[in-house]
């Protein structure tokens, strides 16, 4: 049947899963993070492809793996701040 407190700490996180409508919300936040990307990609198609994804699980291609490289490294820069 499992540890007790790790079931206790299992029914607490569904409840505020439940109770704060967390499921809902991811996926309204990943319907409009897929549609910011699908923008990005008819506004910039020479750099974003193929952008798809379900819940806030989202992807999309590069045309070369030198400019996906580029882009990561230029986010991971503009996060340290």
């Amino acid at each position: 049947m499992g540890e007790p407190a790790k079931m206790l700490v299992l029914d607490a996180i569904l409840q505020t899963v439940r109770t704060e409508n967390l499921i809902e919300q991811t996926q309204t936040t990943g319907e409009v993070l897929l549609n910011g990307l699908k923008d990005f990609n008819t506004t910039y198609p020479h750099l974003i492809r193929n952008a798809r994804g379900r819940g806030t699980f989202c992807a999309f291609d590069m045309p070369t793996a030198s400019l996906r490289d580029k882009f990561l490294f230029e986010l991971r820069n503009l996060g340290t701040d």
